[in-house]
């Protein structure tokens, strides 16, 4: 609401304000004001043109002038246009901080009104008004402040299990090289402890084989050494036996020396050699057809 002007000058003004021509309108009162700085009623009138074109900032400077006025009337109205003009910068401001700043000064400005005009129900109802909404505006400062410290924690926690989570996975890592580093190890021993084993067995084995080979080489070479000597023994038992053959049996025996292999013969001759004597073998006569005597010579 305009305070009317005595000026002729400011008719201008209020005639673009009365056709909401607002930014027409301020710009005369700016003009006017240029020239008269100290005129309450001009500060007034360019808060009101201010605020009505949407130049809140404008406004609240405007307003605040005029508050100074020593018309209580004029003051009274100042501060409450002053705290609806602060309501709308602090909407307009997207920080909370600020914005809750400038709400705390609308509401000052309201009650100051109150204080000139107890009875203006406007400056009542919009100083509650900023009020719920500053308490609104509070409690959501408060919550976004709580949600944030919530996914601070939340962060911090999964940073935390995150780091756990690494060096769990990190110990599970090295728990299994170690497993199989042990694994691996107990394997080579069984490897190496069979490997020994089958070599010593070979060598047992390879050792057995070489001892029997010995054994019976030395078998071998003793029967080379003893064997002629023990036939010659055993054919002149026979010769010594076969001297006095009697009866059938000694028929038999005679018989038998004509089977003689070559190689008893020949150690029969080398026997005989040895002795430097002739070996007859004469047998008994027995009763009946007489019997040939059984000489062989090689």
């Amino acid at each position: 609401m305009l305070v009317p002007q005595a000026h002729a000058s400011a008719a201008g003004a209020q005639r673009h304000y009365k056709d909401k021509e607002y930014k027409s309108a301020l710009s005369e009162y700016q003009e006017l004001i240029a020239k008269n700085p100290n005129d309450a009623r001009l500060r007034y009138n360019a808060g009101a043109a201010a605020y009505q074109a949407s130049k809140f900032d404008e406004a609240v400077k405007q307003f605040q002038a005029s508050a100074a006025s020593p018309d209580l009337d004029l003051q009274q109205q100042s501060f409450y246009n002053l705290g609806n003009a602060e309501f709308r910068v602090g909407e307009a401001d997207s920080n909370p901080q600020n914005r809750s700043a400038v709400w705390e000064q609308a509401i000052q400005h309201y009650d100051a009104a109150l204080k000139l005009n107890s009875q203006d129900k406007d400056a009542e109802f919009n100083r509650d008004l900023v009020k719920k909404k500053l308490e609104e505006l509070k409690q959501q400062q408060q919550k976004d402040k709580n949600q944030k410290q919530d996914d601070k924690d939340n962060k911090d926690d999964k940073k935390d299990q995150d780091k756990q989570n690494k060096d769990d996975k990190k110990q599970q890592d090295n728990q299994s090289d170690q497993q199989q580093k042990q694994d691996q190890q107990q394997q080579n021993n069984e490897s190496k402890q069979d490997k020994d084993e089958k070599q010593k067995s070979q060598e047992q084995k390879k050792q057995d084989q070489q001892k029997e080979q010995q054994q019976q080489q030395q078998q071998a070479d003793q029967q080379k050494k003893d064997g002629p000597k023990d036939q010659a023994s055993s054919q002149q038992g026979k010769e010594s036996q076969e001297q006095k053959p009697e009866g059938d049996d000694a028929a038999a025996q005679y018989a038998q020396l004509g089977k003689m292999s070559p190689a008893q013969a020949k150690q029969l001759l080398d026997a005989q050699r040895n002795e430097e004597k002739a070996l007859l073998f004469i047998p008994q006569e027995r009763k009946g057809t007489p019997q040939n005597r059984i000489f062989k010579d090689w």
